[in-house]
């Protein structure tokens, strides 16, 4: 018998063809049901408290004058709010405010969470950072969670520092006459050593009435120092290191803050030479003291530079270039001389020797009672009669013919 049509295997090829037609046709009306490419959640779709500002700040009340547990449960429970009371707990902090002072009123993000400003106040018992009342405003990302809110982030306010214990996670290490506080992925370890070292320094030139110890705080990013210092990133970025009040309402509280990015390019003279610097500045409580910044800068450096056996002309190689070419300086440096970027290198070298004119000729111990002096808020001219025995105009003159005398 003659074979047939092969009927059998076009008919299985009809059948799948349709199976696929109708998985397209539902797979299609899927889609459009729930449009995957639309975000999982909107600020219309979240469920906002009623009064919000009111709940925000009852549940800031909340957060206030409470720790550990206390603090987290009335935060919501979420993992910001666990981290910054561990690294509270860990930098010795207590008695924090949470203070109402904008936003919340509608969601902000995509999420359905809102932005609120908060000022936040603290204290530091003295056992990590120095002890000092702190205060900064911060805003604090808020998620709505049933009839309440529940803190999911927080960020610096632009020209205002973030509070420490706010930054992420932290490392602490104490060595002696030194702390090092690392932030993020900075590294303790790597700069302790030279911490101890530019403390026990400094400490061994100033005595006995200085503070107790140097506190260096290292963020892992120039951009980390901004948030914790204030300051704007091309700023933060130029800094090798800078003493600062951080969020402290009082000189007391000034730490060390330093810029990683910049520290790893300096040789080991120059990390010495910096750090010894700023602990002088920090020990001597100088952070907003209305001091003449040629005595503070000056000081600074006649203290950091005691020892070192580079040559003048290597200390000080740019202000006695200019002298050579230009002459001498007209007067001391004053603020606008250290904001000049072009410049500034030449001034502080310019102030420091001043203050090394003035220990040649006076001797360590009189020069420290004026700079304690100014420190202390005594004007130079009347410092330098009371403790020198001399004048401003006479020790301009003085200075500028050391200079001319160096650079011959």
């Amino acid at each position: 018998m003659p074979e047939g049509p092969a009927a059998g295997p076009s008919r299985v090829v009809r059948a799948n063809v349709f199976a696929l037609a109708a998985l397209i046709v539902m797979g299609a009306g899927v889609l459009l049901w729930q449009q995957p490419w639309r975000p999982s959640s909107s600020a219309d779709e979240v469920s906002y408290p009623d009064a919000p500002t009111r709940v925000i700040d009852q549940q800031l009340r909340a957060m206030s004058d409470t720790t550990g547990e206390e603090l987290i449960a009335a935060a919501g429970r979420t993992g910001t709010a666990k981290r910054a009371v561990e690294v509270l707990d860990l930098l010795g902090g207590r008695e924090v405010r949470f203070g109402y002072v904008d936003g919340g009123q509608a969601p902000t993000r995509d999420d359905g969470s809102t932005t609120v400003t908060v000022r936040v106040t603290w204290q530091t018992d003295g056992s990590v950072l120095p002890a000092a009342e702190r205060a900064s405003e911060v805003e604090l990302v808020m998620r709505p969670d049933g009839d309440r809110f529940a803190w999911t982030g927080t960020d610096r306010r632009d020209g205002e520092p973030l509070p420490l214990w706010l930054a992420g996670e932290i490392s602490v290490d104490v060595r002696g006459e030194a702390v090092v506080v690392a932030v993020g992925d900075a590294r303790s370890e790597e700069i302790a050593p030279s911490a101890v070292d530019a403390a026990r320094r400094a400490r061994e030139e100033l005595g006995d009435t200085a503070g107790d110890r140097l506190v260096l705080v290292v963020p892992a990013t120039d951009a980390g120092l901004g948030r914790l210092a204030g300051r704007a990133p091309d700023e933060a970025a130029a800094i090798a290191a800078v003493t600062t009040r951080l969020d402290a309402t009082s000189d007391a509280g000034a730490v060390v803050a330093l810029n990683p990015a910049v520290f790893a390019e300096m040789d080991e003279r120059g990390r010495r030479i910096v750090l010894v610097h700023e602990a002088v500045h920090q020990l001597t409580q100088v952070v907003g003291a209305r001091v003449e910044m040629w005595v503070a800068e000056g000081y600074a450096d006649e203290i950091a530079l005691r020892g070192d056996t580079a040559d003048v002309d290597t200390s000080a190689g740019r202000i006695l270039g200019q002298v050579r070419r230009e002459g001498p300086p007209s007067a001391l440096p004053g603020p606008q001389d250290f904001g000049d970027a072009e410049r500034v290198t030449a001034v502080y070298e310019s102030a420091w020797l001043a203050v090394r004119m003035l220990v040649e000729e006076y001797g360590d111990a009189r020069v420290r009672e004026f700079y304690d002096a100014v420190v202390a808020g005594s004007p130079v001219d009347t410092a330098l009669a009371d403790v020198l025995g001399t004048d401003l105009d006479t020790v301009t003159t003085q200075w500028r013919d050391y200079l001319v005398t160096l650079a011959s």
